[in-house]
């Protein structure tokens, strides 16, 4: 957040080093990225202002780069939490911990990576984005996320995913066919996954 030790000794450093910036905001494009948040304008909530992008993946890419968090550079894997890719019929959404102003970015996805730790409480979201395979990052925290009442929710269009439970999730994308592995099962679900989840 922009009141931290952190933000500002980040800010400092970067003004030192005469490294360019800028502030985004919405409609804004950093290389094939566009941004949807933030908004631009004021922000009651810090959360509001987490970035959230869209890249459109085409047919031109070589299936190195078409594998979620392995073909892409760290830069690029780690730009916010937020990253919607889509790719021929289907789409994955990532989502940060937009909060309020989240039902404006809301978009329908095969494949989301829950905002605010799978906390966020509005039905109406769910039934926007229709996951058919929803991803939880979450661990031990004193807020009580995930809700038990959203992961019902997600429960009705798809599969859940939770990190707590199932460790860390690799998604990968090669060609027409999905790949969800899981620390917990570390099995290849493709195709099986695919039918089962209604993408084709």
């Amino acid at each position: 957040p922009y009141h931290t030790y952190a933000y500002k000794k980040f800010l400092y450093t970067i003004k030192e080093r005469k490294i360019p910036y800028r502030f985004v905001a919405k409609g804004d494009r950093i290389g094939p990225f566009t941004v949807k948040n933030p908004m631009g304008g004021y922000y009651s909530d810090i959360k509001d202002v987490s970035l959230v992008l869209t890249l459109d993946v085409g047919q031109g890419l070589s299936p190195a780069k078409q594998n979620v968090g392995q073909g892409l550079s760290p830069a690029k894997q780690n730009v916010g939490q937020g990253l919607s890719l889509a790719k021929e019929n289907y789409k994955i959404l990532f989502l940060g911990e937009v909060k309020s102003n989240i039902m404006e970015i809301a978009e329908e996805a095969d494949i989301m990576k829950a905002p605010y730790f799978g906390g966020y409480r509005d039905p109406s979201f769910v039934e926007i984005v229709k996951p058919k395979v929803m991803v939880a990052s979450v661990g031990k925290n004193r807020w009580g996320m995930p809700s038990q009442e959203m992961m019902e929710e997600y429960k009705k269009y798809g599969r859940v995913i939770r990190t707590d439970e199932d460790g860390a999730c690799i998604i990968k994308i090669r060609n027409d066919t999905i790949t969800i592995q899981t620390m917990r099962d570390r099995e290849k679900l493709g195709d099986k996954l695919l039918r089962w989840a209604g993408v084709r």
